[in-house]
């Protein structure tokens, strides 16, 4: 399926042709500034080249990688890629590229919100449970003193990109991760993604882009 979810002010689009969807997003909005994309390590080498294929307008963008993990989320991290944005002369007029799970879409997001008194950014989730958390509500927060998502705020992105495709990079323990969250939905919330969850098969992305779009509806409401 191909859908776009509205929300209050920015759209969240979903399905096989996401990818391509960035591509016109680019040539739209056609930014004067430097384009950077923040990955982490796996990320790097499981997504980018998909992303390069569907979206070329990326192909020179600058690659911010840092290394895996929720630890990453801090300050000095954040430090270090304000620095290379500073160094390769990132202004109000660049645009940063999230493509990861919920630590890069949330650090990228704090990053881009407080560079040059804010930036443009867009989330390509590529996680279960990111693609249903940080696609709605715009978290953009930094890990602190032992406390997760201690300091922070939210920001909207200028649009999500979520593609299924994407989660079969995933082993089951991530999947099983976004999949309690979406439990959550629809036990409280909606008696048909509930039966549609007890039926999943995640051996297979596509069967889980109904759900993906349900649960996000829902979240967005």
């Amino acid at each position: 399926m191909n859908a776009t979810i509205k929300t209050d002010s920015y759209d969240i689009i979903l399905g096989n042709e996401a990818l391509l969807a960035i591509e016109s997003f680019l040539q739209d909005v056609a930014y004067s500034g430097h384009i950077f994309i923040l990955t982490d390590e796996n990320t790097y080498e499981n997504c980018i080249p998909q992303l390069l294929r569907d979206a070329p307008s990326l192909e020179y963008a600058d690659i911010i990688k840092v290394a895996n993990g929720e630890e990453q989320k801090n300050i000095d991290v954040c430090i270090d890629i304000w620095s290379v944005l500073t160094n390769k002369g990132a202004d109000s007029q660049s645009l940063i590229v999230n493509l990861g799970g919920g630590m890069i879409c949330e650090l990228g997001a704090f990053v881009a919100a407080t560079y040059s008194g804010g930036i443009d950014f867009i989330n390509i989730p590529t996680t279960l449970l990111s693609i249903i958390s940080v696609s709605v509500g715009g978290n953009a927060s930094l890990n602190f003193d032992g406390i997760r998502n201690h300091i922070g705020f939210y920001v909207k992105p200028q649009r999500v990109f979520i593609y299924p495709e994407y989660l079969n990079t995933l082993d089951k323990r991530q999947l099983l991760s976004g999949y309690a969250e979406m439990l959550k939905y629809g036990i409280s919330l909606d008696k048909e993604l509930f039966e549609k969850l007890k039926k999943s098969d995640f051996d297979k992305a596509k069967s889980m882009e109904w759900v993906i779009y349900r649960t996000v509806t829902l979240k967005s409401d």
